[in-house]
């Protein structure tokens, strides 16, 4: 659960600064229990670790039990459901950024290339995929994306794949 939230501190500041931009994050598992338990938006102390002490005011609540919890401007640009990825139909479409770490590792090839072509067709143009360090795009759909940036895994949807050349 701790993701969304990230991309949430950075939506929110962002809009801060942006007064006519709007988002809103997606966040999806097809757990249920993990769901509920992302939406509460709670999290030990060990979970702000890496934020510095003015984004943990601004954007966490300490509870009395010693954990954290995300305040109201954040859990606001959040909205949580369950979705499995193997459907072949995407949560939501036009959108700008998908991020999907550290789950691919599990699949087939088959189920990568599939699921590579279901994030092409829910992005925008231009939209960004970032997929985990260890993972990586399967030959097939590799067409379907620019990378922007292959150490950190980000992507770029590209409109149109490269046409095969003729002799």
């Amino acid at each position: 659960g701790e993701e969304p939230y990230t991309l949430a501190i950075l939506l929110h500041d962002a809009l801060v600064n942006h007064k006519d931009w709007s988002g809103i994050i997606t966040a999806t598992d097809i757990d249920e229990v993990v769901l509920a338990k992302a939406k509460a938006g709670v999290f030990e102390e060990k979970a702000m670790q890496k934020l510095p002490t003015v984004q943990i005011q601004r954007h966490f609540m300490k509870r009395p039990d010693g954990l954290y919890e995300a305040k109201p401007h954040l859990k606001e640009l959040l909205r949580f459901r369950p979705h499995d990825l193997m459907s072949g139909v995407p949560p939501v479409r036009y959108v700008d950024l998908i991020t999907c770490r550290n789950v691919t590792i599990y699949f087939t090839e088959k189920q990568k290339d599939d699921l590579a072509r279901l994030f092409h067709s829910a992005l925008v143009a231009d939209g960004f995929y970032i997929m985990g360090k260890t993972e990586y795009l399967g030959r097939q759909v590799e067409d379907l994306f620019i990378a922007k940036n292959t150490a950190q895994k980000v992507f770029v949807k590209r409109e149109k794949p490269p046409q095969p050349r003729t002799p």
